[in-house]
């Protein structure tokens, strides 16, 4: 009883497992071969919730039935890999559908799951950056957290895995959804991109991203103050560079918010037959620095106007003006109208 000797073959039919911390559930029937010190697992295949199918092949290896040292590769195809909400993860949260080669291996107390993927359609990952920053000062430009310093950023991205640890390589491409939920109420990226991005969590809930996004298109929903909610478009050529804690990721954004407005909010300074103009106006949003404290710059153009009309314009808008610009543009997006503002 205590040391039994089993071998022979395990048939399992109609069998499911769920995996936990990914919410992901898995079915098989398949034959299992056991020998002296091991279960072995030869061209298996399991079916996720969708129908789509992985193949898996390892190793079981075990003491008496105990000790249990697991060994074994997943090759999926279109194959779902996490099914998470923000109240299962608040790391990161999502559906991923991947193909590539996953693998697990260790013992249950030191479990490892490494993979190396690319993304397919159907993808969307969360990573809500606003989980319990708050804004202390905010010059429009500028959020500021002087309470929190370095190693307590690290600690609001430790999720409780003992024993388990993650290292997925992910080739990230059009067809998946990134979402990012910035600091201090400031808003969210929702974009598609492409880049090949680093997950990891370490046994201590560390959780670390490395690798470079790219921003192909998308929308960054601004936010300010509970007074100004406006939803711009991502333009092409942006980045988002992780190198470890996600707070301290490098972010360059352009983005672009188009409207039409009178130019009779520019005061005296207009000449009288352009105080009834209507024009199409494009503020555009520059997003640069750290990812948890952007540095926030305006700047407008007036794209289909003659060019005496923009002569016009630029020579009342001082555009090298920050504050000025800052105040016009919040007119802008507020109130849909220029301001005057006096000498």
């Amino acid at each position: 009883v205590n040391a039994p000797l089993l071998t022979g073959q395990l048939k399992l039919m109609r069998t499911e497992c769920r995996v936990e911390y990914l919410n992901t559930r898995y079915s098989l029937s398949h034959t299992i071969d056991f020998t002296r010190d091991a279960f072995i697992i030869k061209d298996l295949i399991v079916y996720d919730t969708l129908g789509n199918s992985a193949i898996a092949n390892g190793s079981i290896r075990h003491q008496n039935l105990n000790d249990l040292y697991f060994d074994i590769t997943l090759q999926p195809e279109n194959f779902t890999c996490l099914n998470t909400n923000r109240y299962q993860n608040e790391v990161f949260y999502g559906n991923g559908i991947v193909t590539g080669e996953v693998r697990f291996y260790g013992p249950a107390d030191d479990f490892h799951i490494d993979a190396n993927v690319n993304t397919a359609k159907g993808t969307d990952i969360v990573i809500p950056l606003n989980n319990s920053i708050t804004i202390t000062e905010n010059d429009f430009v500028i959020f500021m957290n002087e309470e929190k310093e370095e190693d307590q950023f690290l600690q609001q991205y430790n999720v409780d895995i003992k024993g388990l640890s993650l290292d997925f390589s992910i080739n990230i491409n059009n067809t998946a959804e990134l979402m990012i939920f910035l600091p201090s109420n400031m808003g969210n990226i929702t974009s598609k991109g492409f880049g090949d991005i680093r997950f990891t969590i370490n046994p201590r809930g560390q959780f670390n991203i490395y690798g470079d996004y790219n921003f192909l298109r998308g929308t960054f929903f601004f936010s300010f103050q509970n007074m100004i909610n406006r939803r711009f478009e991502i333009l092409q050529g942006g980045q988002i560079s992780f190198a470890g804690n996600p707070y301290n990721a490098d972010v360059r954004l352009k983005a672009l918010y188009r409207q039409k407005t009178s130019l009779s909010g520019l005061g005296a300074n207009i000449s009288p037959e352009l105080e009834g103009e209507r024009v199409n106006v494009n503020t555009f949003l520059g997003l640069r620095g750290k990812l948890a404290n952007p540095e926030i710059r305006f700047s407008i153009d007036f794209p289909n106007v003659r060019p005496e009309i923009k002569q016009t314009i630029f020579a009342i808008l001082d555009t090298t003006d920050v504050a000025l610009m800052n105040q016009q543009v919040l007119s802008l997006l507020l109130l849909n109208s220029f301001t005057y503002a006096s000498a």
